[in-house]
């Protein structure tokens, strides 16, 4: 599966899907891992000391619903929050903060409820 910023870049880069399982409460929780083209891997390498770069990503997805866009009935609506950075930010302090956040995500759930799930 694609991570939708891919297609901002131009083309269609893989993902790898690293992790995934239901969590029980009607969602599935995910995390993948990108490799970003880099146009130079020995000037990468010179400023920051690294000659890939390498996009983590968490997310969160479920099935829920909208208002139709004619009016009346909602219909379904595949729903999903995501969070990423770079794997070098991912595996400093970034990575938790921003798994907690994409985790945290529910659909049509009051945000009290929300909060009180997620501890």
């Amino acid at each position: 599966q694609a991570d939708p910023r891919d297609r901002e870049q131009g083309g269609g880069l893989s993902s790898e899907v690293t992790a995934a399982a239901p969590d029980g409460a009607g969602r599935l929780v995910l995390s993948l891992s990108t490799e970003l083209p880099v146009a130079n891997p020995d000037e990468l390498e010179r400023q920051r000391g690294i000659r890939r770069l390498v996009r983590r990503t968490a997310g969160a997805v479920t099935l829920g619903s909208v208002p139709s866009p004619a009016g009346g009935a909602p219909v379904a609506a595949v729903v999903a929050a995501w969070a990423s950075c770079l794997a070098e930010d991912w595996d400093g302090q970034l990575g938790p903060q921003l798994r907690d956040a994409a985790d945290s995500f529910r659909w049509g759930e009051p945000a009290a409820a929300a909060v009180a799930s997620s501890n």
